[in-house]
């Protein structure tokens, strides 16, 4: 598969503790400690939306888009821009990262600082996206290691990013509130049960990672692509069989090659199935707090 454009702690304000992976989902190299320090609220992030989810911060100081990467275990930056910046380098394997050493930073959104993120050296000049109609380099994305810090809500139809303390946030049901969708991680990544719902009304589930950075609303594998030529499903269903609708089949079988090599799922929910919702990520409890999006 083609690497994707791709934040449970408690914390106070001016209080830094360490951040340890959940044990659960253990990566390798991914229990070091990394510092994170609120202000007083929770921080809407400068966005902007198309393919990808773009994050404006900062990395030790110097202004940079990051993409927002529900599909990525680990962080990426391109090697040129962390040159540039002159990250300070570390030697030692990180979590999936095929370079020898990593780069740990400073990165800041609002009033979100996080110290001693690792960033994996393994893009050479960054990935193309398309925003606003316009063709975008991105440098570096965040992936479950950052992720993971936070209860991230992603509203598509209004184009904001909240980044929420996990140790005080409620969730107010809210209208268009649907209801909670269980995930489980997978190397770091949140996995949802699809279902595939036939004409004889018989129902197949399948194992879906929800990606971010995937911009095409479904992928299949071979396997499960095969069962959809053949029996052709009436619609599909997430969740409390919440219906999905007829899902074109063009939006998968003309990058079903973008799926070869290992992986640990039978489909991919990209970032146009997340346009139609309000969905928020809340990796302390392994859950998606669904709403629909009103803004459509």
């Amino acid at each position: 598969m083609r690497i994707s454009f791709l934040i449970a702690i408690f914390l106070s304000y001016g209080l830094a503790i360490e951040c340890p992976a959940q044990k659960a989902d253990m990566l390798p190299g991914s229990d070091y400690k990394s510092i994170v320090r609120f202000g007083e609220t929770d921080v809407t992030a400068p966005s902007r939306f198309g393919a990808s989810i773009l994050v404006s911060c900062s990395i030790n100081g110097s202004p940079v888009e990051l993409a927002l990467d529900t599909g990525a275990s680990y962080s990426l930056i391109a090697a040129p821009l962390a040159k540039e910046l002159k990250l300070k380098r570390a030697k030692g394997r990180y979590v999936g990262c095929s370079a020898d050493e990593y780069a740990e930073a400073r990165i800041q959104i609002g009033k979100i600082t996080v110290e001693n993120q690792r960033l994996c050296p393994t893009l050479r000049y960054g990935m193309d996206s398309n925003v606003a109609g316009s063709a975008v380099r991105v440098q570096a994305l965040l992936g479950y290691d950052f992720l993971r810090n936070f209860v991230v809500e992603v509203d598509y139809g209004h184009g904001i990013v909240v980044l929420h303390k996990p140790a005080t946030f409620k969730h107010r049901r809210d209208e268009g509130y649907m209801g909670e969708v269980p995930f489980r991680l997978v190397n770091g990544t949140p996995h949802i049960d699809l279902t595939m719902v036939f004409r004889d009304e018989s129902r197949r589930k399948i194992d879906a990672l929800v990606d971010t950075g995937s911009w095409l609303p479904l992928m299949l594998t071979a396997p499960i692509l095969e069962v959809v030529n053949k029996r052709s499903p009436d619609h599909w269903e997430f969740g409390r069989e919440w219906p999905l609708g007829r899902l074109g089949f063009q939006d998968y079988d003309s990058n079903k090659s973008n799926l070869a090599g290992p992986i640990n799922f039978d489909a991919v929910l990209g970032l146009p199935f997340l346009a139609r919702y309000k969905v928020i990520f809340d990796y302390s409890h392994n859950q998606l707090i669904v709403s629909e999006s009103l803004n459509r």
